[in-house]
């Protein structure tokens, strides 16, 4: 079965310590560092530690070494998390697995570099994420649908509050079903939070993809040489009621937008040709709600986990999306409900 990644990282502006994997509008890479009110690990010290985590210490009584205080010491964090979903949908709309029961496990490792000239907070993130579809029984490799490995530098630019990540990740196929699928992406995010008090953001952001090579990111485009731009916001609440145990709301809502030839090209067989099926250059709209929970009650020298749950609509605008999710899964319909639950650790 063919298999296009759902949700792991691009907008490395995210914590390490107190990640959210709830895979929603995001890549699997930068949902699982994703958290609540956090910003990515950095050399800073005690600036990559977010309220959930800071609340933890606290209640544990723990001291904590921060890089500014060990110079000598290593500075390298890293991640790791399982998402359970109802459905395999990928940020881009290809339905891969339809009501089927999915795991998608992730591992990375985060290089906080520090300020290089005028670029500040200049991280390195590297990784690989799986994904498990138990409707997919090969003969060879059983339920493993696809596995993706991904290296991103992060910073902030010359505007306040700004983060550019760029990201290269590799689609690869254990089954065959595809050519590897090279791909680049950078993502703008800005951190509005200041504005609102602290503890509530918009959190606006675009994200360029570019398919640079290799089959087609959702199965009826162009193979190649073609990409999208994604334009959305991740309004975010953090509720204190339980200072050890604050909770954080997120709703991500994006629409996605490129060229014709990225959701339908001609020279696929089986696509309909010249567009004449009416598609256009809108790909799809997404909303969702996660939430996320910090697990305190796991001491501190264990790792900093976290329990997040969420719920995703897609509305898959594109001719193409619907083709090629057909293909793909046997999947017909536009308006499509995805459900996750996801354990994580951060260290």
């Amino acid at each position: 079965m063919r298999a296009k990644r759902t949700t792991i990282l691009c907008g490395l502006t995210s914590a390490l310590l107190g990640l959210s994997t709830t895979a929603l509008a995001m890549e699997p890479w930068e949902s699982a560092m994703s958290g609540p009110g956090s910003e990515l690990a950095t050399p800073k010290g005690a600036s990559f530690l977010d309220d959930q985590t800071s609340a933890q210490i606290a209640k544990q009584g723990d001291s904590v070494i921060y890089a500014d205080a060990a110079p000598s010491g290593p500075n390298i964090h890293g991640f790791a998390a399982a998402t359970v979903s109802t459905d395999y949908i990928t940020p881009r709309g290809l339905v891969v697995a339809d009501e089927d029961t999915v795991v998608q496990p992730i591992v990375g490792l985060v290089f906080p570099i520090g300020d290089l000239g005028p670029l500040k907070n200049f991280t390195f993130v590297g990784g690989l994420w799986n994904c498990v579809t138990f409707v997919q029984q090969d003969p060879h490799v059983g339920p493993w649908n696809e596995l993706d490995d991904f290296f991103s530098i992060s910073f902030d630019p010359f505007i306040p509050n700004l983060n550019a990540a760029l990201t290269y990740v590799a689609f690869n196929s254990p089954t065959g079903a595809y050519d590897t699928e090279h791909n680049s992406d950078l993502k703008l995010s800005y951190d509005d939070k200041s504005f609102w008090g602290g503890n509530f953001g918009i959190e606006p952001y675009v994200d360029l993809w570019w398919a640079m090579a290799g089959s087609s990111t959702v199965v009826a485009g162009k193979p190649g040489d073609t990409g999208y731009a994604e334009i959305g916001v991740v309004p975010t609440y953090t509720v204190k009621a339980i200072p050890s145990y604050p909770v954080t709301l997120k709703v991500p809502t994006y629409i996605s937008v490129g060229p014709k030839d990225y959701w339908s090209y001609d020279d696929i067989p089986g696509t309909p040709t010249g567009g004449s099926w009416g598609d256009g250059n809108v790909g799809v709209f997404s909303t969702g709600l996660s939430a996320s929970i910090p697990l305190n009650i796991i001491p501190v020298q264990y790792g900093y986990w976290h329990l997040d749950a969420g719920i995703t609509y897609f509305d898959l605008i594109s001719n193409g999306l619907v083709f090629g999710g057909e293909l793909a899964s046997g999947n017909t319909r536009r308006d499509l409900i995805m459900g996750t639950i996801t354990l994580g650790v951060n260290f």
